[in-house]
């Protein structure tokens, strides 16, 4: 096999279409070597950006664009023969160039950008007109249809038409208009009874989106556009009764054709007896003579035998002919075609009178035999089954929903007896808290002394060549193209970064495999330990900012205390003078007011004394509780703080024993620590 040539491109690496590239696509097709001996050439898909150099190719008929990157229709003046233009898939925003091309019957332009319809007056032959898959999007862009009559097939699907009554009518005007395609277009949503429209309007329509258009439905769409909805009911049973008529005309044909071909078998029949009777009374005349003159008795013989054949074959034709007349006499129906009237009577077709009435009396009015469903029935069981059906799958989701419901309670459970254990073992984190910062800071010498290796070093070298910024995201690129097959990668980088760096006429060395992997893994590691850093940083922000929380509600606490503090010594004060002028007014009044006076002030100063006494059970009791609740808020904390450490790190474990006991004496803790709390919120509520 001959080994085709590769094609030249130009300085970008684009195939271009040049005089040399044409002759090598004609030899690569076997056409002939002259320009203007070809009628034919294929020029899809070779990544050609411009039409040109095709002046000496003068007598072409069919040229094949298609699949390339041509964004223009131009240097086509020479191919005044063109029959057949195929510009498919390329990037075409308008027509134009092609009004000297008066031979052109077939242009294809689909899968281009073209959003009008225009430039076609000049082409009398054009029959076929594929525009599907543009962005043509309404009655301006479609107008120019009407600027070719010589259309016939026509295809626009698959473009952004929008909706207006005056398409419609684009369509009506094309006088031989046999072929349309409109579909996938938002238009054929929005217009009501779209198809019939367009058969009853266009007389000339053949074939219309997805199927033909039948002499029937040409019919009907019609009927109805003259007269409505009851103009096509009127021709739908009209066609109905036509097509029964002709069956009836070809089965009543048939039965006259039957009773003439029975006719002349029965004449034959009947002229074949005859003949077979004459020549068994021939035979018996001969046999008679040979006994007379005293024949020999073989030759008599062989004349009975004969004599016997002749007799069975009357007997057959006998035969024959009683199975003729039997077909005639015997009615038997075998098959027959029904339907239902509206009111509920039954028609027959393709029987006689006689037959109709003998099949009524043996299907229809026998009550033995069980009436065949209608087409309502049958939907009607088909929609119980379906019901049943649907229940069925209800009443199995809502079994299977219960079952994993059951399945996820389950698993919660286990989750919760998990987490338990994993609580209990998180204890053990305390313990080695020193023992995981010893390893932080090992690992982070191990850090140092890699950083400090030769290999390292090497890397520092290969970033002191290294660009950054365009030479990672180049290398990103790159790697994710090749799926990180350095190799590959690292040929296309050298190759794009010198020829970069040749325009910029700088000197380049070029990068292996192995110094691309070590550059991305370097940028890959710095990439972690920033996030890292940040991560912790946004950490410490975190817990300055709970400190400062903490130590502002302590500040508030000292001086809620404080304040107490100096309305109780105000207090105090006040009732120490009260009781002091109690005492004075006692010294200056008799005997018996004095007595009355000094009960008065013992029960003052039990009241005051047992009012401070209260204040101060209060206030320690209100200090208590809020350093209880502190207490288990610590201990809530600790808890959560167990549960973010990975406890994964652990070395050594405790022992079961030393585990159940902590567990133990943590609950013990607990509990105490709660009901010291509700002891002390109901002298609380005592108080008050």
């Amino acid at each position: 096999m001959r080994r085709k040539k590769e094609l030249e491109r130009d300085e970008k690496g684009y195939t271009i279409m040049s005089k040399n590239n044409l002759k090598i696509i004609c030899e690569n097709d076997e056409l002939y070597e002259f320009p203007d001996l070809n009628e034919k050439l294929y020029l899809q898909f070779k990544g050609f950006h411009k039409i040109e150099n095709l002046d000496e190719y003068v007598n072409l008929k069919a040229i094949w664009f298609n699949n390339n990157g041509i964004s223009k229709i131009e240097n086509l003046t020479n191919q005044t023969f063109l029959i057949s233009l195929f510009l498919n898939n390329n990037l075409i925003p308008k027509i134009e160039n092609i009004s000297h091309l008066q031979n052109l019957q077939t242009l294809n332009l689909s899968h281009n950008r073209i959003s009008k319809i225009e430039n076609l007056s000049a082409l009398k032959r054009l029959g076929n007109l594929d525009l599907s898959s543009n962005i043509i999007q309404d009655y301006d862009g479609l107008i120019g249809l009407l600027e070719c009559p010589s259309l016939t097939n026509v295809d626009i699907s698959n473009n952004l038409i929008e909706h207006d009554d005056r398409i419609l009518d684009i369509f009506i005007q094309m006088p031989i208009l046999a072929c349309l395609y409109l579909r996938n277009n938002p238009c054929v949503r929005e217009f009501k009874n779209y198809r019939k429209r367009l058969i009853g309007y266009i007389s000339t329509l053949k074939y219309l989106d997805d199927r033909p258009v039948f002499i029937n439905e040409r019919r009907v769409a019609e009927a109805w556009i003259k007269d409505g909805r009851d103009g096509e009911m009127n021709e739908r049973n009209a066609i109905i009764r036509e097509r029964d008529s002709r069956n009836q005309k070809t089965f009543e044909e048939t039965v006259e054709m039957n009773e003439q071909i029975k006719k002349k078998r029965r004449n034959v029949f009947m002229k074949a007896q005859e003949d077979y009777k004459k020549e068994v009374e021939r035979i018996q005349r001969v046999i008679q003579k040979c006994k007379d003159e005293n024949k020999p008795a073989y030759y008599i013989e062989l004349l009975e035998r004969d004599l016997e054949i002749e007799k069975q074959k009357i007997k057959d034709m006998e035969e024959n002919l009683d199975n003729i007349n039997v077909a005639d006499n015997f009615n038997v129906v075998r098959s027959f075609s029904c339907t239902y009237n509206e009111d509920g009577s039954v028609s027959i077709w393709n029987k006689t009178e006689e037959q109709v009435a003998e099949i009524k009396k043996r299907f229809f009015d026998n009550p033995d035999v069980q009436r065949t469903r209608t087409r309502e029935e049958l939907e009607e069981e088909r929609r119980l089954q379906r019901e049943e059906q649907l229940r069925q799958k209800q009443d199995e989701e809502q079994r299977q929903r219960e079952l994993q419901k059951k399945q996820e309670e389950r698993d919660e459970e286990e989750r919760r007896q998990k987490e338990f254990i994993d609580y209990s073992k998180q204890w053990k984190t305390f313990m080695l808290a020193d023992k995981e910062k010893e390893e932080k800071e090992r690992k982070q010498q191990e850090e140092y002394k890699q950083m400090s290796n030769p290999q390292f070093q090497s890397i520092k070298q290969l970033r002191q060549r290294w660009i950054d910024g365009d030479y990672d995201q180049l290398l990103e690129t790159l790697l994710l193209s090749y799926v990180f097959d350095f190799e590959r990668a690292s040929i296309e980088f050298n190759k794009i970064v010198s020829e970069v760096m040749i325009r910029l006429q700088k000197q380049f060395q070029p990068f292996s495999s192995d110094d691309l992997r070590q550059i991305w893994t370097y940028i890959e590691v710095n990439k972690f330990r920033k996030n890292r850093t940040n991560e912790e940083y946004q950490r410490i922000q975190e817990q300055q900012k709970n400190q400062d929380k903490i130590d502002e509600q302590k500040q508030k606490e000292k001086e809620q205390e404080s304040h107490n503090q100096q309305q109780e010594q105000q207090e105090s004060q006040i009732n120490n003078k009260e009781i002091q002028q109690a005492i004075s007014n006692i010294e200056s009044s008799p005997e018996s007011e004095n007595n009355n006076s000094f009960n008065i002030i013992q029960s003052q100063t039990n009241e005051s004394n047992q009012r401070e006494k209260e204040s101060s059970l209060f206030v320690n009791a209100r200090k208590e509780i809020d350093e209880l609740k502190k207490h288990v808020a610590i201990n809530d904390q600790d808890s959560n703080n167990l549960s973010n450490t990975s406890w994964e790190k652990i070395n050594k474990e405790q022992s079961s024993e030393n585990l159940e006991s902590q567990n133990k004496q943590k609950e013990d803790s607990t509990s105490q620590l709660f009901k010291k709390i509700d002891d002390n919120a109901l002298d609380l509520d005592g108080l008050d």
